[in-house]
Protein backbone atom coordinates (compact mmCIF):
# COMPACT_ATOMS: atom_id res chain seq x y z
CA UNK A 1 0.00 0.00 0.00
CA UNK A 2 2.68 2.62 0.92
CA UNK A 3 4.50 1.79 -2.40
CA UNK A 4 1.68 2.56 -4.34
CA UNK A 5 0.92 5.69 -2.45
CA UNK A 6 4.64 6.87 -3.43
CA UNK A 7 4.17 5.97 -6.78
CA UNK A 8 0.80 8.26 -6.83
CA UNK A 9 3.01 10.89 -5.42
CA UNK A 10 5.53 10.29 -7.98
CA UNK A 11 3.59 10.47 -10.48
CA UNK A 12 2.08 13.37 -9.59
CA UNK A 13 4.83 15.43 -9.61
CA UNK A 14 5.53 14.05 -12.74
CA UNK A 15 2.85 15.20 -14.01
CA UNK A 16 2.84 18.67 -12.72
CA UNK A 17 6.26 18.91 -14.02
CA UNK A 18 5.11 18.31 -17.29
CA UNK A 19 2.01 20.30 -17.40
CA UNK A 20 4.47 23.19 -16.33
CA UNK A 21 6.84 22.76 -19.27
CA UNK A 22 4.36 23.17 -21.41
CA UNK A 23 3.32 26.15 -20.43
CA UNK A 24 6.57 26.81 -20.21
CA UNK A 25 6.69 26.00 -23.43
CA UNK A 26 4.02 28.16 -24.59
CA UNK A 27 5.02 31.11 -23.40
CA UNK A 28 8.76 30.81 -24.64
CA UNK A 29 9.83 33.34 -27.17
CA UNK A 30 9.77 31.58 -30.43
CA UNK A 31 12.09 32.93 -33.57
CA UNK A 32 11.48 33.18 -37.11
CA UNK A 33 13.63 33.44 -39.71
CA UNK A 34 12.88 34.50 -43.41
CA UNK A 35 14.24 33.02 -46.34
CA UNK A 36 13.36 33.73 -50.68
CA UNK A 37 13.88 30.65 -52.74
CA UNK A 38 14.85 33.44 -55.26
CA UNK A 39 17.98 34.74 -54.57
CA UNK A 40 17.58 37.78 -56.71
CA UNK A 41 15.04 39.13 -54.28
CA UNK A 42 16.91 38.91 -50.68
CA UNK A 43 17.55 42.37 -50.85
CA UNK A 44 14.01 43.35 -50.87
CA UNK A 45 13.74 41.15 -47.66
CA UNK A 46 16.81 42.81 -46.29
CA UNK A 47 14.92 46.33 -46.48
CA UNK A 48 12.10 45.46 -44.49
CA UNK A 49 12.57 45.82 -40.85
CA UNK A 50 10.00 42.52 -39.76
CA UNK A 51 9.60 40.54 -36.86
CA UNK A 52 11.19 38.22 -35.41
CA UNK A 53 9.82 36.92 -31.94
CA UNK A 54 6.95 35.69 -31.07
CA UNK A 55 4.45 34.09 -28.24
CA UNK A 56 3.31 31.12 -30.22
CA UNK A 57 2.95 29.48 -33.36
CA UNK A 58 -0.25 30.70 -34.81
CA UNK A 59 0.79 34.45 -33.88
CA UNK A 60 4.48 33.82 -36.21
CA UNK A 61 2.02 32.18 -38.70
CA UNK A 62 -0.48 35.41 -39.24
CA UNK A 63 2.55 37.46 -39.15
CA UNK A 64 4.23 35.71 -41.83
CA UNK A 65 1.05 35.94 -44.18
CA UNK A 66 0.60 38.94 -43.38
CA UNK A 67 3.80 40.06 -44.54
CA UNK A 68 3.04 38.03 -47.86
CA UNK A 69 0.46 40.41 -48.27
CA UNK A 70 2.43 43.43 -48.16
CA UNK A 71 4.62 42.25 -50.26
CA UNK A 72 1.96 42.05 -52.78
CA UNK A 73 1.24 45.57 -52.34
CA UNK A 74 4.74 46.47 -52.79
CA UNK A 75 4.53 44.67 -56.17
CA UNK A 76 5.23 41.02 -55.59
CA UNK A 77 2.24 40.21 -56.71
CA UNK A 78 2.83 36.11 -57.38
CA UNK A 79 4.52 36.26 -53.79
CA UNK A 80 3.48 33.36 -51.74
CA UNK A 81 4.58 31.12 -48.80
CA UNK A 82 6.34 28.31 -49.81
CA UNK A 83 6.76 26.24 -46.70
CA UNK A 84 7.22 26.95 -43.14
CA UNK A 85 9.05 24.30 -41.01
CA UNK A 86 10.65 24.37 -37.54
CA UNK A 87 14.41 24.01 -38.12
CA UNK A 88 15.17 23.89 -34.80
CA UNK A 89 14.17 24.35 -31.19
CA UNK A 90 11.85 27.14 -30.81
CA UNK A 91 13.15 28.52 -34.46
CA UNK A 92 11.24 28.40 -37.34
CA UNK A 93 11.95 29.47 -41.17
CA UNK A 94 9.48 30.89 -43.80
CA UNK A 95 10.40 30.10 -47.01
CA UNK A 96 9.13 32.94 -49.52
CA UNK A 97 8.75 32.65 -53.12
CA UNK A 98 9.06 36.00 -54.27
CA UNK A 99 8.78 36.06 -58.30
CA UNK A 100 8.85 39.33 -60.63
CA UNK A 101 8.21 42.75 -59.37
CA UNK A 102 5.88 44.98 -61.03
CA UNK A 103 5.54 48.81 -61.11
CA UNK A 104 1.69 48.40 -61.59
CA UNK A 105 -1.20 47.48 -62.42
CA UNK A 106 -3.04 48.66 -66.14
CA UNK A 107 -7.00 47.55 -65.82
CA UNK A 108 -8.92 47.62 -68.96
CA UNK A 109 -11.98 49.14 -69.13
CA UNK A 110 -14.19 46.88 -70.68
CA UNK A 111 -17.70 47.73 -69.36
CA UNK A 112 -18.74 51.24 -68.82
CA UNK A 113 -19.41 50.49 -65.27
CA UNK A 114 -20.20 53.63 -62.98
CA UNK A 115 -17.39 52.51 -60.47
CA UNK A 116 -14.64 53.56 -63.11
CA UNK A 117 -16.78 56.82 -63.46
CA UNK A 118 -16.54 57.81 -59.84
CA UNK A 119 -13.33 56.72 -58.61
CA UNK A 120 -10.71 59.30 -58.48
CA UNK A 121 -7.79 57.59 -60.60
CA UNK A 122 -7.11 59.00 -63.71
CA UNK A 123 -7.89 57.48 -67.11
CA UNK A 124 -5.14 56.98 -70.01
CA UNK A 125 -5.94 55.57 -73.28
CA UNK A 126 -8.89 53.56 -72.04
CA UNK A 127 -6.82 52.22 -69.09
CA UNK A 128 -6.40 52.80 -65.17
CA UNK A 129 -2.72 52.92 -64.37
CA UNK A 130 -2.50 52.25 -60.43
CA UNK A 131 0.76 50.57 -58.19
CA UNK A 132 -0.96 47.96 -56.21
CA UNK A 133 -1.60 50.06 -53.15
CA UNK A 134 -3.19 52.45 -55.06
CA UNK A 135 -5.32 49.58 -56.38
CA UNK A 136 -6.19 48.65 -52.61
CA UNK A 137 -7.50 52.26 -52.53
CA UNK A 138 -9.14 51.68 -55.50
CA UNK A 139 -10.82 48.35 -54.14
CA UNK A 140 -11.94 50.33 -51.33
CA UNK A 141 -13.40 53.15 -53.13
CA UNK A 142 -15.47 50.44 -55.27
CA UNK A 143 -16.67 48.89 -52.30
CA UNK A 144 -18.17 51.92 -51.08
CA UNK A 145 -19.74 53.22 -54.25
CA UNK A 146 -21.15 49.88 -54.37
CA UNK A 147 -22.55 50.32 -51.00
CA UNK A 148 -23.70 53.91 -51.52
CA UNK A 149 -25.95 52.23 -54.71
CA UNK A 150 -27.44 49.63 -52.45
CA UNK A 151 -25.26 46.60 -53.34
CA UNK A 152 -23.72 45.70 -50.66
CA UNK A 153 -23.44 42.09 -52.11
CA UNK A 154 -22.17 42.56 -55.47
CA UNK A 155 -18.96 41.26 -56.14
CA UNK A 156 -15.65 42.20 -58.40
CA UNK A 157 -12.44 40.55 -59.15
CA UNK A 158 -9.19 40.88 -61.00
CA UNK A 159 -9.14 38.75 -64.46
CA UNK A 160 -7.21 37.96 -67.54
CA UNK A 161 -3.76 39.26 -65.72
CA UNK A 162 -1.02 39.31 -68.43
CA UNK A 163 2.80 41.02 -68.14
CA UNK A 164 2.81 43.73 -70.16
CA UNK A 165 5.02 46.54 -71.50
CA UNK A 166 7.05 48.55 -69.05
CA UNK A 167 7.06 46.87 -65.53
CA UNK A 168 3.10 46.86 -65.50
CA UNK A 169 0.59 43.85 -64.83
CA UNK A 170 -2.68 43.73 -67.61
CA UNK A 171 -6.13 43.28 -66.43
CA UNK A 172 -9.71 43.15 -66.60
CA UNK A 173 -12.31 44.00 -63.93
CA UNK A 174 -15.19 41.25 -63.82
CA UNK A 175 -18.20 42.44 -62.12
CA UNK A 176 -20.93 39.89 -60.05
CA UNK A 177 -24.20 41.61 -59.29
CA UNK A 178 -27.06 40.87 -56.98
CA UNK A 179 -29.85 42.41 -56.21
CA UNK A 180 -30.24 45.89 -55.58
CA UNK A 181 -31.23 46.58 -52.30
CA UNK A 182 -33.68 49.26 -51.30
CA UNK A 183 -35.41 49.76 -47.19
CA UNK A 184 -38.47 47.57 -47.68
CA UNK A 185 -39.63 47.83 -43.52
CA UNK A 186 -38.74 49.99 -40.69
CA UNK A 187 -39.27 48.03 -36.92
CA UNK A 188 -39.26 49.69 -33.83
CA UNK A 189 -38.15 47.74 -30.65
CA UNK A 190 -38.32 48.84 -27.18
CA UNK A 191 -40.84 51.67 -27.34
CA UNK A 192 -43.34 49.86 -29.33
CA UNK A 193 -45.28 52.90 -29.82
CA UNK A 194 -42.80 54.80 -31.04
CA UNK A 195 -44.50 57.68 -34.04
CA UNK A 196 -43.50 55.89 -36.66
CA UNK A 197 -43.80 59.10 -38.84
CA UNK A 198 -40.93 60.55 -36.77
CA UNK A 199 -38.66 58.03 -37.81
CA UNK A 200 -39.02 59.22 -41.28
CA UNK A 201 -39.57 62.45 -41.37
CA UNK A 202 -36.91 63.68 -38.35
CA UNK A 203 -34.49 60.44 -38.40
CA UNK A 204 -34.70 60.04 -42.13
CA UNK A 205 -35.33 56.61 -41.92
CA UNK A 206 -37.10 55.62 -45.05
CA UNK A 207 -39.04 53.23 -46.91
CA UNK A 208 -38.20 52.41 -50.11
CA UNK A 209 -34.75 54.56 -50.05
CA UNK A 210 -31.65 52.79 -51.15
CA UNK A 211 -30.24 50.97 -48.79
CA UNK A 212 -26.99 51.97 -47.49
CA UNK A 213 -25.27 51.01 -44.26
CA UNK A 214 -22.94 53.93 -43.73
CA UNK A 215 -26.03 56.48 -43.61
CA UNK A 216 -28.32 54.18 -41.29
CA UNK A 217 -25.58 54.59 -38.80
CA UNK A 218 -25.22 58.09 -39.38
CA UNK A 219 -29.09 58.98 -39.02
CA UNK A 220 -29.21 56.77 -35.86
CA UNK A 221 -27.34 60.36 -34.08
CA UNK A 222 -30.51 61.99 -35.07
CA UNK A 223 -32.07 60.44 -31.85
CA UNK A 224 -30.42 62.83 -30.24
CA UNK A 225 -32.61 65.81 -31.80
CA UNK A 226 -35.49 63.64 -30.06
CA UNK A 227 -36.67 64.74 -26.84
CA UNK A 228 -39.12 62.07 -26.41
CA UNK A 229 -37.07 58.72 -26.97
CA UNK A 230 -33.35 57.84 -27.62
CA UNK A 231 -31.24 54.83 -29.20
CA UNK A 232 -30.56 52.41 -26.96
CA UNK A 233 -27.85 50.13 -29.54
CA UNK A 234 -26.67 50.35 -33.44
CA UNK A 235 -29.99 49.73 -35.62
CA UNK A 236 -28.96 46.23 -37.08
CA UNK A 237 -30.09 44.82 -40.47
CA UNK A 238 -32.21 41.76 -41.24
CA UNK A 239 -31.42 40.34 -44.88
CA UNK A 240 -33.60 38.20 -46.54
CA UNK A 241 -33.55 36.86 -50.67
CA UNK A 242 -36.52 39.72 -51.48
CA UNK A 243 -36.47 42.17 -48.40
CA UNK A 244 -34.59 44.66 -45.98
CA UNK A 245 -35.56 45.42 -43.05
CA UNK A 246 -33.80 48.27 -40.46
CA UNK A 247 -34.30 47.24 -36.63
CA UNK A 248 -34.16 50.40 -34.68
CA UNK A 249 -33.62 50.06 -30.98
CA UNK A 250 -35.26 52.37 -28.80
CA UNK A 251 -36.39 53.63 -25.02
CA UNK A 252 -38.97 56.12 -24.09
CA UNK A 253 -37.77 59.61 -22.31
CA UNK A 254 -38.87 61.59 -19.93
CA UNK A 255 -39.76 64.61 -21.87
CA UNK A 256 -42.72 66.71 -19.77
CA UNK A 257 -40.86 69.70 -17.83
CA UNK A 258 -41.48 72.10 -15.71
CA UNK A 259 -39.03 75.00 -16.13
CA UNK A 260 -39.75 78.24 -13.89
CA UNK A 261 -37.25 81.28 -11.95
CA UNK A 262 -37.80 83.54 -9.26
CA UNK A 263 -35.87 87.17 -9.97
CA UNK A 264 -34.80 89.17 -7.41
CA UNK A 265 -34.48 92.59 -7.14
CA UNK A 266 -34.25 95.55 -4.89
CA UNK A 267 -36.33 99.22 -5.58
CA UNK A 268 -36.50 102.28 -3.96
CA UNK A 269 -39.89 101.67 -2.46
CA UNK A 270 -39.56 98.12 -1.09
CA UNK A 271 -36.24 96.04 -0.17
CA UNK A 272 -36.90 92.94 -2.17
CA UNK A 273 -39.14 92.62 -5.37
CA UNK A 274 -40.31 88.88 -7.18
CA UNK A 275 -40.47 88.70 -10.24
CA UNK A 276 -40.85 85.79 -12.36
CA UNK A 277 -42.30 82.75 -14.81
CA UNK A 278 -43.76 79.00 -14.87
CA UNK A 279 -43.19 77.13 -18.34
CA UNK A 280 -44.73 73.79 -18.62
CA UNK A 281 -44.08 71.89 -22.16
CA UNK A 282 -45.85 68.29 -22.31
CA UNK A 283 -44.55 66.23 -25.56
CA UNK A 284 -45.82 62.78 -27.02
CA UNK A 285 -48.17 61.49 -23.90
CA UNK A 286 -50.70 60.78 -27.00
CA UNK A 287 -47.52 59.01 -28.75
CA UNK A 288 -48.22 61.04 -31.62
CA UNK A 289 -45.16 63.12 -31.29
CA UNK A 290 -47.38 66.42 -29.89
CA UNK A 291 -46.29 69.11 -28.42
CA UNK A 292 -48.14 71.40 -25.43
CA UNK A 293 -46.36 74.54 -24.43
CA UNK A 294 -48.35 76.97 -21.32
CA UNK A 295 -46.05 79.77 -20.39
CA UNK A 296 -47.06 82.06 -17.55
CA UNK A 297 -44.76 85.27 -16.97
CA UNK A 298 -44.93 88.08 -14.21
CA UNK A 299 -41.88 90.41 -14.30
CA UNK A 300 -42.96 92.15 -11.08
CA UNK A 301 -43.68 95.21 -12.65
CA UNK A 302 -47.32 94.73 -13.29
CA UNK A 303 -46.68 92.84 -16.43
CA UNK A 304 -48.27 90.05 -17.09
CA UNK A 305 -47.92 87.54 -20.14
CA UNK A 306 -49.38 84.15 -21.00
CA UNK A 307 -48.48 82.10 -23.85
CA UNK A 308 -50.29 78.85 -25.37
CA UNK A 309 -49.13 76.73 -28.08
CA UNK A 310 -50.07 73.56 -29.58
CA UNK A 311 -47.62 71.49 -32.22
CA UNK A 312 -49.20 68.62 -34.15
CA UNK A 313 -46.37 67.04 -35.71
CA UNK A 314 -46.10 65.15 -39.52
CA UNK A 315 -50.47 64.99 -39.76
CA UNK A 316 -52.04 62.08 -41.70
CA UNK A 317 -48.23 60.94 -41.96
CA UNK A 318 -47.27 63.83 -44.50
CA UNK A 319 -44.36 65.90 -43.50
CA UNK A 320 -46.25 69.12 -42.45
CA UNK A 321 -47.00 69.93 -39.08
CA UNK A 322 -49.49 72.28 -37.63
CA UNK A 323 -49.47 74.58 -35.16
CA UNK A 324 -51.22 77.08 -33.11
CA UNK A 325 -51.00 79.70 -30.54
CA UNK A 326 -52.48 82.39 -28.40
CA UNK A 327 -50.89 85.17 -26.45
CA UNK A 328 -51.93 87.14 -24.26
CA UNK A 329 -49.73 90.36 -22.47
CA UNK A 330 -51.63 93.01 -20.33
CA UNK A 331 -49.55 95.89 -18.72
CA UNK A 332 -50.98 96.89 -15.63
CA UNK A 333 -54.05 98.94 -16.67
CA UNK A 334 -52.90 100.64 -19.27
CA UNK A 335 -53.50 98.33 -21.99
CA UNK A 336 -53.82 94.24 -23.51
CA UNK A 337 -52.41 92.34 -26.06
CA UNK A 338 -54.19 89.44 -27.26
CA UNK A 339 -52.90 87.49 -30.50
CA UNK A 340 -53.54 84.22 -32.12
CA UNK A 341 -51.71 82.01 -34.60
CA UNK A 342 -51.70 79.19 -36.99
CA UNK A 343 -48.87 78.17 -39.40
CA UNK A 344 -48.10 75.17 -41.15
CA UNK A 345 -44.44 73.56 -41.05
CA UNK A 346 -42.89 71.54 -43.81
CA UNK A 347 -40.15 69.22 -42.82
CA UNK A 348 -37.28 69.17 -45.74
CA UNK A 349 -34.85 66.85 -43.44
CA UNK A 350 -34.33 65.46 -39.89
CA UNK A 351 -32.82 68.96 -39.65
CA UNK A 352 -34.44 71.64 -41.73
CA UNK A 353 -37.85 72.64 -42.24
CA UNK A 354 -39.66 75.87 -43.80
CA UNK A 355 -43.34 77.23 -43.01
CA UNK A 356 -46.05 79.51 -43.46
CA UNK A 357 -48.15 81.32 -40.76
CA UNK A 358 -50.36 84.21 -39.92
CA UNK A 359 -51.58 85.93 -36.85
CA UNK A 360 -54.47 87.82 -35.74
CA UNK A 361 -53.75 90.81 -33.07
CA UNK A 362 -55.96 92.37 -31.02
CA UNK A 363 -55.17 95.37 -28.35
CA UNK A 364 -57.56 97.35 -26.25
CA UNK A 365 -56.56 100.47 -24.30
CA UNK A 366 -57.59 99.83 -20.69
CA UNK A 367 -57.83 103.19 -19.02
CA UNK A 368 -61.05 104.70 -19.00
CA UNK A 369 -59.91 108.50 -19.25
CA UNK A 370 -58.43 107.72 -22.60
CA UNK A 371 -61.30 107.70 -24.72
CA UNK A 372 -59.49 104.37 -26.04
CA UNK A 373 -56.28 106.22 -27.46
CA UNK A 374 -53.38 107.99 -25.60
CA UNK A 375 -50.30 109.36 -26.91
CA UNK A 376 -48.39 106.37 -26.20
CA UNK A 377 -50.88 103.75 -28.08
CA UNK A 378 -54.54 103.02 -29.12
CA UNK A 379 -56.54 100.02 -30.16
CA UNK A 380 -55.78 98.43 -33.08
CA UNK A 381 -55.94 95.04 -35.06
CA UNK A 382 -53.69 93.36 -36.96
CA UNK A 383 -53.26 90.76 -39.49
CA UNK A 384 -49.62 88.86 -40.17
CA UNK A 385 -48.79 86.97 -42.82
CA UNK A 386 -45.18 85.09 -43.25
CA UNK A 387 -43.03 82.46 -43.95
CA UNK A 388 -40.47 80.80 -41.56
CA UNK A 389 -36.87 78.76 -41.69
CA UNK A 390 -35.58 76.58 -38.91
CA UNK A 391 -32.83 74.64 -38.20
CA UNK A 392 -32.51 72.50 -35.69
CA UNK A 393 -29.65 70.12 -34.36
CA UNK A 394 -28.40 68.75 -30.75
CA UNK A 395 -25.94 66.85 -29.51
CA UNK A 396 -25.68 65.34 -25.77
CA UNK A 397 -22.91 66.41 -23.90
CA UNK A 398 -23.65 65.11 -20.62
CA UNK A 399 -26.33 64.26 -18.95
CA UNK A 400 -29.27 66.39 -19.75
CA UNK A 401 -26.47 69.18 -21.13
CA UNK A 402 -26.56 69.49 -24.66
CA UNK A 403 -24.50 71.01 -27.44
CA UNK A 404 -27.29 72.99 -29.27
CA UNK A 405 -26.95 74.30 -32.82
CA UNK A 406 -30.27 76.33 -33.33
CA UNK A 407 -31.77 79.02 -36.06
CA UNK A 408 -35.41 80.42 -36.61
CA UNK A 409 -36.31 83.24 -39.03
CA UNK A 410 -39.52 84.31 -39.65
CA UNK A 411 -40.29 86.93 -41.96
CA UNK A 412 -43.82 88.56 -42.00
CA UNK A 413 -45.76 90.94 -43.67
CA UNK A 414 -49.07 92.60 -42.44
CA UNK A 415 -51.84 95.58 -41.67
CA UNK A 416 -52.63 97.40 -38.87
CA UNK A 417 -56.28 98.82 -38.57
CA UNK A 418 -56.90 101.46 -36.09
CA UNK A 419 -57.37 105.13 -36.40
CA UNK A 420 -55.15 104.88 -39.22
CA UNK A 421 -54.13 101.94 -41.76
CA UNK A 422 -50.00 101.22 -41.83
CA UNK A 423 -48.56 98.57 -43.35
CA UNK A 424 -46.19 97.27 -41.46
CA UNK A 425 -42.95 94.79 -42.02
CA UNK A 426 -41.42 92.29 -39.01
CA UNK A 427 -38.77 90.28 -38.96
CA UNK A 428 -37.50 88.31 -36.15
CA UNK A 429 -34.88 85.80 -35.52
CA UNK A 430 -33.42 83.38 -32.49
CA UNK A 431 -30.37 81.69 -32.86
CA UNK A 432 -29.08 79.17 -30.49
CA UNK A 433 -25.04 77.90 -31.43
CA UNK A 434 -22.91 76.10 -28.62
CA UNK A 435 -18.91 75.82 -29.20
CA UNK A 436 -17.32 72.65 -27.68
CA UNK A 437 -13.97 73.80 -27.30
CA UNK A 438 -12.48 71.42 -25.20
CA UNK A 439 -13.79 68.28 -23.28
CA UNK A 440 -14.65 70.64 -20.30
CA UNK A 441 -15.20 74.36 -22.23
CA UNK A 442 -18.52 75.03 -24.03
CA UNK A 443 -18.81 78.58 -25.04
CA UNK A 444 -22.90 79.07 -25.27
CA UNK A 445 -24.11 82.11 -27.45
CA UNK A 446 -27.68 82.76 -28.00
CA UNK A 447 -28.49 85.54 -30.57
CA UNK A 448 -32.59 87.41 -31.05
CA UNK A 449 -33.59 90.10 -33.38
CA UNK A 450 -36.62 91.28 -33.65
CA UNK A 451 -37.16 94.42 -36.38
CA UNK A 452 -40.64 96.35 -36.52
CA UNK A 453 -40.81 98.64 -39.51
CA UNK A 454 -43.94 100.78 -39.55
CA UNK A 455 -44.96 104.56 -40.92
CA UNK A 456 -46.63 105.09 -37.35
CA UNK A 457 -45.63 103.08 -34.10
CA UNK A 458 -47.75 102.32 -30.73
CA UNK A 459 -46.16 101.50 -27.24
CA UNK A 460 -48.93 98.71 -27.56
CA UNK A 461 -47.41 97.13 -30.20
CA UNK A 462 -43.55 97.34 -29.94
CA UNK A 463 -41.35 94.57 -28.64
CA UNK A 464 -40.39 94.33 -25.03
CA UNK A 465 -37.55 92.52 -24.26
CA UNK A 466 -34.76 92.28 -20.89
CA UNK A 467 -34.56 89.64 -18.21
CA UNK A 468 -33.25 85.70 -18.19
CA UNK A 469 -34.58 84.98 -21.80
CA UNK A 470 -32.49 87.90 -23.76
CA UNK A 471 -30.36 90.08 -21.53
CA UNK A 472 -30.05 89.63 -18.21
CA UNK A 473 -29.06 92.42 -15.95
CA UNK A 474 -32.19 94.49 -16.15
CA UNK A 475 -35.48 93.66 -15.46
CA UNK A 476 -38.12 91.73 -17.28
CA UNK A 477 -39.66 93.00 -20.11
CA UNK A 478 -38.15 96.34 -19.33
CA UNK A 479 -37.13 97.55 -22.98
CA UNK A 480 -39.92 98.54 -25.04
CA UNK A 481 -38.14 99.12 -28.53
CA UNK A 482 -39.16 98.58 -32.33
CA UNK A 483 -35.62 96.87 -33.22
CA UNK A 484 -33.78 95.08 -30.34
CA UNK A 485 -30.44 92.23 -30.87
CA UNK A 486 -28.66 90.69 -28.20
CA UNK A 487 -26.31 88.59 -27.97
CA UNK A 488 -25.65 86.27 -25.35
CA UNK A 489 -22.62 84.23 -24.01
CA UNK A 490 -21.58 81.90 -21.31
CA UNK A 491 -18.34 80.31 -21.16
CA UNK A 492 -19.46 77.13 -19.48
CA UNK A 493 -16.45 75.22 -17.50
CA UNK A 494 -17.73 71.72 -16.48
CA UNK A 495 -16.26 71.25 -12.63
CA UNK A 496 -17.93 67.41 -13.51
CA UNK A 497 -20.85 65.77 -15.75
CA UNK A 498 -23.59 67.48 -13.66
CA UNK A 499 -22.06 70.72 -12.51
CA UNK A 500 -20.69 73.49 -14.70
CA UNK A 501 -19.63 77.38 -13.61
CA UNK A 502 -20.12 80.08 -16.49
CA UNK A 503 -19.09 83.80 -17.30
CA UNK A 504 -21.90 86.15 -17.93
CA UNK A 505 -21.67 88.35 -20.97
CA UNK A 506 -24.37 89.88 -22.54
CA UNK A 507 -24.84 92.76 -25.06
CA UNK A 508 -28.07 94.13 -26.61
CA UNK A 509 -29.36 97.03 -28.66
CA UNK A 510 -32.42 98.86 -29.37
CA UNK A 511 -34.00 101.62 -31.14
CA UNK A 512 -37.97 102.94 -30.20
CA UNK A 513 -38.66 105.17 -33.19
CA UNK A 514 -41.92 106.14 -31.39
CA UNK A 515 -39.83 108.09 -29.16
CA UNK A 516 -36.63 108.57 -30.91
CA UNK A 517 -34.18 106.55 -28.69
CA UNK A 518 -31.60 104.18 -28.70
CA UNK A 519 -29.01 102.88 -27.04
CA UNK A 520 -26.33 100.20 -26.11
CA UNK A 521 -26.65 97.55 -23.69
CA UNK A 522 -23.79 95.61 -21.45
CA UNK A 523 -24.46 93.12 -18.99
CA UNK A 524 -22.21 91.14 -16.56
CA UNK A 525 -22.01 88.44 -14.38
CA UNK A 526 -21.63 84.41 -13.26
CA UNK A 527 -23.83 81.60 -12.75
CA UNK A 528 -23.85 78.16 -11.74
CA UNK A 529 -25.81 75.07 -13.84
CA UNK A 530 -26.23 72.49 -11.67
CA UNK A 531 -27.85 68.55 -12.80
CA UNK A 532 -29.83 67.33 -9.42
CA UNK A 533 -32.25 64.27 -8.95
CA UNK A 534 -35.26 67.55 -9.76
CA UNK A 535 -33.84 68.77 -12.93
CA UNK A 536 -31.14 71.04 -14.10
CA UNK A 537 -30.85 74.46 -11.74
CA UNK A 538 -29.53 77.32 -13.29
CA UNK A 539 -28.67 80.17 -11.13
CA UNK A 540 -27.28 83.32 -12.61
CA UNK A 541 -26.06 86.81 -10.75
CA UNK A 542 -25.54 89.22 -13.34
CA UNK A 543 -25.62 93.44 -13.80
CA UNK A 544 -26.38 95.80 -16.52
CA UNK A 545 -25.57 98.97 -17.47
CA UNK A 546 -26.48 101.61 -20.29
CA UNK A 547 -26.47 105.23 -20.67
CA UNK A 548 -28.96 105.79 -18.50
CA UNK A 549 -28.65 102.72 -16.12
CA UNK A 550 -25.25 103.28 -14.68
CA UNK A 551 -22.93 100.01 -13.11
CA UNK A 552 -24.31 99.47 -9.00
CA UNK A 553 -24.72 96.31 -7.49
CA UNK A 554 -28.08 97.62 -6.81
CA UNK A 555 -29.36 97.06 -9.49
CA UNK A 556 -27.74 93.19 -9.54
CA UNK A 557 -30.36 90.69 -10.99
CA UNK A 558 -30.57 87.46 -9.74
CA UNK A 559 -32.10 84.70 -12.10
CA UNK A 560 -32.94 81.08 -10.54
CA UNK A 561 -34.26 78.94 -12.42
CA UNK A 562 -35.27 74.96 -12.46
CA UNK A 563 -35.71 72.53 -15.46
CA UNK A 564 -37.57 69.38 -14.41
CA UNK A 565 -38.04 66.15 -16.64
CA UNK A 566 -41.13 64.08 -15.67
Amino acid sequence: MIYCRQLLIHYCIIAALGTFLANAQEDANIRLEINTLDKINNKYIEEFSFKTEFKNTKALSDYTYNLVATLKEQGFIFAEVHSLEEIKNNVYQANLKLNKRYKGIKIRKNTDSFIFKKTEFPEKEGHLYMSFTEFKEFAKQALEILNKQGRPFDQFKLTNLKEAENGYITAEIEFKQNKKRTIDKIIIKGYEKFPIAFAKYKLGYREGSVFDLEKIRDKNKNFENLAFASSVKDPEVQFTTDSTKIFLYTQRNNANTFDGFIGFNSTEETSLELNGYINLTLINNLHLGESLAIEYKNDGREQQRFNANLNLAYIFNSPVSLEAGLQIFRKDSTFSNSMQFVGLNYQINPLLSIGTEADFTQSSILLNNSLNSTANGSDFTSVFYGAKINYSKQDNITGNFFNEKKITLTASSGKRSSETNDNQLRIKLNSTYDLLLTKKLVLHTKTQIAWLRSSTYYDNELFRFGGINNIRGFEENSIVASTFGSLSTELRYFLSSSLYANSVFDYGYFENERERIGENLFSFGFGLGIETQAGVLRLIFANGTSKTQDFSFENTQVHLSLSSFF
